[in-house]
């Protein structure tokens, strides 16, 4: 007996609210994951004003899902789609091809299970192009022959076939099954629903080699699929048609994947740490699996800096063209300093193995990366030289006249870098110098400084041309450095040290401003680690703390200060990223600055 549904309670106004509420929230939810899943990250979409802003990443797979009987045509898809990113081509897109038998489902069913087998089969996928052929149907009844059981249905297929005659010729017994349709088995629908569900609806297309009219009267597919999604593939002119299917479906409607257009010298190229990490990234380096939520082992945040420098050591091995491999670094560099300086320095282990990667180190590109390896690698340690920076100094110095003797094209990311780190091995060969100035005789501090200088002014013209968050990020670094250049300079040159100390607390101001901007980038990131959202805090606490010791905040200034530097040190602690270098460091120079007078007032 059918039971009568209960009536659905009316809550009262607060219960309406609470309702309304706990919606909205469910919502956000579900916005937020759906925005984070790691198959909705496609790489290369977004165009701001004059620069077309890309994230190198792992290419975007293609996943072919075919059976037996359609094996050769999806073939014929992975040929088409792996062209698209062949070197000689103009235009090179960054998109995989990823074949996938059906058989594996069966197998993943009776091994790892199927959950495991998506998750790890499908990682990184943003498309799919699901192939029907005749070995994904079977004979299937009309509604009038089916019964409650399988002996009814029995009867009833019985009955219709026999129901004048005791004996049927074979022309008869075809009649009688002359309204019998082929339909899906139950694992293509399965099968489908799986990755239907992982892609969702926009990110899948279904080929058949079957024409429409034959899908519909002879083929019995499940009603909710939409027709649109449904292309027919002709035997005639099929290479061209997979041209036509694969291009609208990637490149000029769908994913509007956008290509890789001369990644080195590519003065439109912008980054877009939108894309740095994946939902799926994310919740590996938090220490979670998609499958479920590990509540008893909680990973410590080394351990998180590790998960980070695996993902992007993954990331650049697949990459196949040194031009990938090279922006690629040169997009995570800023990022570098903040893993920890002890436990092994995973960060400069980590450049290590990604300039090992480069094929060709005979270019300037791979010369580039390696000064700033070096660089990193004696702020690290601790232990730099004059002459080591002077080196590193004098390399970059000269790779950068080189270029603009020859009038050469420079991705903006490349520039930036190039000239940032100019300016910071300039100025850090002056420091070397003032601790001994016997080292060299003939050293000219101010010529080194100026270098620093123009090169960090450079960084910052190529910057103000953005209005992404990298943008924001290196402003707020390359405002900080110039400086720190002007403050020394105004130790050297003491004709004009007015001139330059007044630039450099408008510098340091402006860089404090952009700084503060920091805090918001884990919103505008689209999800960031912990870690690095720790390091930008920390960041801004110690260029607070240098300006409360330089002296350049008057008493209101410094009380608004204290405020901030309590605020950050609390989010830090409850955070739990003390103990780790750079957060470490801003807690042992906050906890000195609350012993001193002002502080206590």
């Amino acid at each position: 007996m059918q039971q009568t549904p209960a009536a659905t309670p009316v809550p009262h106004s607060g219960q309406t609210d609470n309702c309304r509420l706990l919606a909205t929230n469910v919502c956000k939810i579900i916005v937020k994951q759906y925005n984070t899943h790691p198959t909705y990250g496609v790489r290369g979409r977004e165009s701001i004003k004059d620069r077309r802003y890309i994230m190198i990443k792992s290419y975007n797979k293609i996943a072919l899902l075919y059976g037996q009987s359609t094996r050769e045509i999806a073939e014929r898809f992975m040929t088409c789609i792996n062209q698209l990113n062949a070197l000689n081509a103009g235009k090179r897109y960054p998109v995989e091809a990823v074949m996938c038998d059906d058989s594996a489902f069966r197998t993943a069913a009776n091994q790892q299970g199927i959950d495991e087998f998506i998750r790890q089969h499908f990682y990184g996928v943003v498309w799919a192009f699901v192939f029907l052929g005749p070995d994904d149907f079977a004979l299937s009844l009309p509604d009038a022959l089916r019964g409650d059981s399988l002996q009814s249905t029995i009867n009833k297929i019985a009955d219709n076939a026999y129901s004048t005659k005791t004996m049927l010729t074979k022309d008869e017994f075809r009649g009688k099954l002359s309204n019998f349709k082929l339909r899906a088995s139950q694992n293509v629908v399965l099968e489908t629903g799986l990755i239907w569900g992982t892609l969702g609806f926009k990110g899948i297309k279904f080929i058949s080699t079957f024409s429409h009219n034959d899908l519909n009267n002879q083929y019995d597919l499940p009603s909710d699929f939409p027709n649109h999604h449904i292309l027919q593939l002709s035997t005639a002119n099929m290479d061209t048609e997979i041209k036509t299917i694969v291009s609208n479906s990637l490149i000029d409607g769908g994913l509007h994947i956008v290509p890789y257009v001369n990644l080195l010298t590519d003065s439109a190229y912008g980054v877009n740490y939108r894309e740095l990490f994946s939902g799926e990234q994310l919740r590996e380096i938090a220490g979670l699996k998609s499958t479920h939520v590990d509540n008893e082992h909680k990973i410590t945040h080394i351990e998180k800096f590790r998960l980070i420098a695996d993902i992007w050591t993954r990331e650049i091995q697949s990459l196949r063209y040194d031009d990938e491999r090279i922006v690629y670094i040169f997009e995570r560099l800023v990022f570098v300093p903040y893993f920890p300086k002890d436990h092994g320095r995973p960060g400069i282990v980590w450049m290590n193995m990604a300039l090992q990667s480069i094929e060709d180190r005979s270019s300037e590109y791979y010369s580039i990366l390696t000064q700033i390896r070096d660089y990193m690698t004696y702020r690290a340690a601790g232990n730099g030289t004059f002459l080591g920076y002077k080196y590193i100094a004098d390399t970059l110095l000269a790779i950068k006249q080189q270029r603009v003797t020859g009038n050469m094209r420079t991705n903006p990311v490349i520039n930036v870098y190039l000239n940032d780190y100019i300016g910071l091995s300039c100025r850090a060969t002056v420091e070397e110098y003032k601790k001994d100035n016997a080292v060299d005789a003939l050293f000219v501090p101010t010529v080194y400084l100026n270098h620093s200088i123009a090169a960090l002014s450079c960084c910052i013209d190529v910057i103000q041309l953005g209005t992404s968050e990298a943008e924001t990020l290196w402003k707020g670094y390359s405002l900080y450095n110039r400086a720190r250049s002007y403050s020394l300079l105004a130790e050297y040159d003491t004709g004009n040290a007015n001139s330059y100390k007044a630039r450099s607390i408008t510098d340091f101001f402006s860089a404090l401003n952009v700084r503060y901007e920091w805090e918001a980038l884990e919103e505008t990131f689209g999800g960031i680690p912990k870690v690095f959202e720790n390091s930008f805090i920390a960041e801004i606490a110690l260029t607070i703390i240098e300006a409360i010791g330089k002296g350049i905040y008057n008493d209101q200034q410094k009380v608004e200060a204290r405020d901030k530097l309590n605020d950050i040190y609390n989010m830090l602690v409850l955070s739990s990223s003390i103990g780790l270098g750079l957060v470490n460091n801003v807690k042992n120079k906050i906890d000195n600055l609350k012993t001193v007078d002002w502080w206590q007032s």
